[in-house]
């Protein structure tokens, strides 16, 4: 879209930690954060253009999220 991202601003509901849970949490925070990824439109009709038609014109197929590097996953028993 030729824009760049400023601000990210988020509100959280219900934020809770079971205890059943902190093990997983502190495994969670000892990690080193990965490079963050990139996020890339292949839509030639939209590029360069800034008006409604080329943002409605983008189809989920070309949008592309690279250099995305997941941590392992953590698991966690259901808390009830």
């Amino acid at each position: 879209t030729g824009r760049i991202p400023r601000e990210l601003i988020i509100s959280f509901g219900d934020v809770h930690l079971y205890n059943s849970h902190r093990d997983q949490a502190r495994a969670l925070l000892s990690r080193a954060p990965t490079p963050l990824p990139t996020l890339s439109i292949d839509n030639d009709s939209a590029m360069g253009r800034h008006d409604l038609d080329a943002l409605l014109s983008i189809k989920w197929d070309d949008i592309k999220l690279n250099g995305y590097e997941p941590h392992a996953k953590i698991s966690a028993p259901v808390a009830v």
